[in-house]
């Protein structure tokens, strides 16, 4: 997790979690100009004399350098030239900006929040939420997806009403106390013609071979298996790039149809012993 703000230093007055900046192992502190950004736990780090970079990212490879050498050379092409789940923020002395963003396939989006004389940034909505002038009111339409199962709530929105999320592809630039959402990336939908369902299958497991395997390069794999298509076709693709028997688990809920039987026979295909946790 990280944390992050730019704006006027009275706004995080020093006796609160938020004014404590800038401790933690980022370097080439202190900054100046009221921007900061601090490292907590889970984070990689990385600095020069223009950027400090912190970042929730894979455990393989010092990424918070790749995060900076991307940042330098693309800037706002910045995702080409990052594989992987990321989240990730920067300060930029240069530019004098505090610039944030997660990866186009991440499941953990930078939050941030407008404040009285400065924006917050983090890697977790709660994290902001440990600040005295976020506004912590729930919000009503994205209680109201979870609620009802339909779990598509608007663009940007979070359990809290102070809170925003940025969506996949966009990144955050602050410059003081001024917050502005920019999109740096989308997936755009392509049209391929294949001349059989044969051809058409094969680019299907080419695909996923290859993204899972791109994936699992950090280190060991763990596959969550529940029996059904999705996470079978991910374990036949991992399978296909593993020398030993791929660990896997399950979860057997109570309430729930009981798909112990579908997770035994496919774990048998594979070649693998699911951990049942129930």
């Amino acid at each position: 997790m990280f944390v992050g703000w730019s704006g006027r230093s009275s706004a995080c007055p020093p006796e609160t979690p938020w004014g404590n900046f800038p401790p933690g192992p980022l370097p080439h502190g202190p900054f100046v100009g009221g921007l900061a950004v601090r490292a907590e736990a889970g984070t990689t780090t990385y600095g020069t004399n223009r950027l400090s970079v912190v970042c929730v990212a894979p455990s393989w490879g010092p990424y918070a350098r790749m995060v900076a050498d991307a940042y330098e050379r693309l800037e706002r092409r910045l995702h080409a030239g990052l594989p992987g789940d990321f989240c990730m923020a920067l300060v930029d002395r240069v530019r004098g900006i505090l610039f944030a963003t997660s990866g186009l396939t991440s499941f953990g989006r930078i939050a941030f929040a407008r404040i009285r004389g400065a924006v917050l940034v983090s890697s977790r909505v709660l994290a902001l939420a440990t600040h005295r002038d976020v506004d912590l009111q729930l919000d009503e339409g994205y209680l109201a997806h979870q609620l009802t199962g339909l779990t598509c709530p608007p663009a940007g929105a979070s359990p809290l009403r102070g809170v925003r999320r940025l969506g996949l592809g966009e990144a955050l630039v602050v410059e003081g106390e001024d917050a502005r959402v920019v999109t740096l990336a989308r997936f755009i939908p392509q049209r391929e013609r294949y001349t059989s369902f044969k051809a058409c299958a094969r680019a299907f497991w080419d695909t996923l071979v290859d993204a899972s395997s791109r994936r699992s390069a950090a280190g060991r794999s763990c596959l969550a298996l529940s029996g059904g298509l999705d996470s079978s076709a991910v374990g036949v693709a991992l399978a296909k790039d593993q020398s030993a028997p791929l660990p896997s688990f399950s979860i057997i809920a109570s309430g729930l149809p009981d798909e112990r039987e579908c997770i035994e026979a496919v774990g048998a295909r594979l070649g693998v012993l699911p951990t049942l946790v129930e």
